[in-house]
């Protein structure tokens, strides 16, 4: 007896130092392993602005490296090392026979490493995502975009999974004695998770699912040039985007320090340029300070490879000498100078002026930055092409302007609805899946990087017309239906005839003990 009582408290014991070995820990690793995957799988879907935050850690770090491609690096050897652990369990315990309660303590100091390792996985992804949401919570948006190239194509297959589903969910709810109100939530489950799977395509707005023709593919514009193929705002840049029949180059300007307006991006030189080797102390200057004279010094092609050596950074006059005449437009993005610019708030005018001397303004397409300049330049320059962020519908219908240029984040509707007025531009694209969603959209304009990638396209990858699609999921649902209302038959008949085959049985065992009480009433 003492023995027996002395046994209790050590089961109870033992039982609460293994549940975090049994339950704790594997639950912390399926989470390390989908936060790792989720992450992955969000770099994934960003590489349409992979160089755009390669160029801001760059700014920020003053070192020239492809961050993206690194984090992703360091994301699958994450992964790797979470599918590492697995095996090396797996050959602990299956294979070597040590059942996995005694593994830690055989493997002490193994586990205590991938205990840390694991919360570790766990903190990087989560740490990352604060971070981004904190810096580009805008990019986000790009999960939803790409959820609408994949969810409809899901879909099918969860549909047709559903059938066999279904057979083994009736019995989890028909064949198990449980109280009615178990058994009215389970059902209630799996009647909103089936309605949640067939009514998708009917609710689910997808950029791939068309009314009518296929839209023509948007016209391309080329992204500071061809920055994929040349250094990106150089006048070859500029003349290999003509070469490829890009109707319109997008380029940036800024003023220098002597009011002489040229092309680059960055608020710094280094990134584009040889300014840590020609001026090493100003290697981080705003762009803003150096003269005209300083800038014609640099080169601007050597840093994109050596066939691109001694390309300097143009001026804006030798942009309008190199494409005017031709059947080309010249979409201005003016960048304002640091606080204490000598131009500053000037910069728009200058650039104005020099468009003005060339009698160059009608091939430009000009970013509005306040509409209270829009009557004013309709006036100066009747030919010019207006584009805002912030244009409305009815200003295009009016004529007040005559491009909404915009991020991607436009909504399907928004796109659709500018369509017909030969109207969007939608910036920046440079992943295939999102150029298909603009293609489908009806976008008149995309800005890419890729501008010799998107010419040759011939059609999206996949689109199909509202009709088609919603004729093909009823057909395929209406399927499905039939074969989950079998299974909900025959799971049904097999628990009737279960329930009163356990009726019967028991019948006859109520007969048994009353023939048995029977006789010995007799006897006695």
């Amino acid at each position: 007896s003492s023995e027996e009582e002395s046994s209790v408290p050590l089961d109870a014991s033992t039982t609460h130092q293994e549940w975090p070995t049994l339950f704790l820990w594997p639950c912390l690793y399926l989470c390390a392993l989908t936060c790792n995957l989720v992450w992955l799988a969000i770099l994934l879907i960003w590489e349409n602005n992979w160089d755009e935050h390669d160029s801001r850690l760059f700014e920020m770090f003053a070192v020239k490296l492809h961050y993206m491609i690194l984090y992703i690096v360091f994301s699958v050897l994450l992964v790797v090392y979470l599918l590492a652990i697995f095996f090396w369990v797996l050959l602990n315990t299956y294979f070597a026979g040590t059942p996995l309660k005694d593994l830690e303590a055989q493997r002490g100091c193994a586990c205590n490493s991938h205990k840390v390792g694991i919360m570790m996985c766990i903190f990087a992804p989560l740490a990352w995502f604060v971070v981004y949401q904190f810096m580009w919570g805008s990019e986000f948006g790009l999960l939803s975009r790409s959820n609408q190239t994949i969810l409809p194509l899901i879909q099918p297959i969860f549909c047709v999974m559903s059938v066999p589903a279904s057979y083994f969910a009736f019995h989890w709810v028909l064949q198990t004695k449980q109280s009615k109100v178990k058994t009215s939530l389970k059902v209630t489950f799996i009647l909103l998770a089936f309605v949640c799977i067939f009514s998708f395509p009917w609710w689910y707005d997808s950029a791939h699912i068309i009314d009518g023709e296929l839209p023509p593919r948007p016209q391309i514009i080329g992204h500071r040039g061809t920055p994929t193929e040349r250094p990106e705002n150089t006048l070859e840049s500029f003349q290999n985007a003509m070469d490829l029949s890009v109707s319109i180059v997008e380029s940036d300007l800024v003023i220098s320090r002597d009011g002489i307006p040229f092309v680059m991006h960055d608020p710094l030189l280094d990134r584009t340029t040889n300014v840590g080797h020609v001026f090493p102390e100003r290697r981080r200057d705003p762009v803003g300070t150096f003269s005209i004279e300083e800038i014609t010094q640099l080169d601007a092609g050597g840093w994109f490879g050596e066939d691109w050596e001694g390309e300097k950074v143009p001026l804006l006059a030798d942009a309008v000498k190199l494409i005017q005449g031709q059947d080309f437009k010249f979409f201005a993005d003016v960048r304002p100078g640091p606080d204490d610019f000598p131009f500053r708030g000037q910069e728009e005018e200058i650039v104005l002026k020099l468009f003005e001397e060339y009698d160059f303004s009608d091939q430009v397409i000009w970013i509005v930055s306040d509409k209270s300049q829009v009557p004013e330049l309709r006036r100066r320059f009747p030919k010019m092409l207006l584009a805002s962020e912030e244009a409305t519908l009815e200003e295009v219908e009016s004529g007040f302007f005559d491009f909404l240029n915009h991020e991607w984040t436009l909504s399907n509707d928004e796109i659709r609805s500018f369509s017909p007025y030969n109207a969007t531009i939608v910036y920046t694209v440079n992943t295939n899946w999102l150029f298909d969603q603009m293609w489908c959209l009806g976008a008149n304009f995309v800005t890419t990087n890729h501008a010799r990638r998107y010419l040759s396209a011939e059609s999206p990858t996949w689109w199909m017309q509202r009709s088609n699609y919603y004729l093909m999921s009823a057909i395929l649902e209406s399927v499905c239906i039939a074969g989950i209302v079998l299974n909900f038959v025959l799971v049904g008949h097999t628990a009737t005839r279960t329930t009163e085959f356990e009726m019967t049985t028991k019948e006859y065992q109520d007969m048994d003990v009353q023939s048995g009480h029977t006789r010995r009433g007799t006897q006695h």
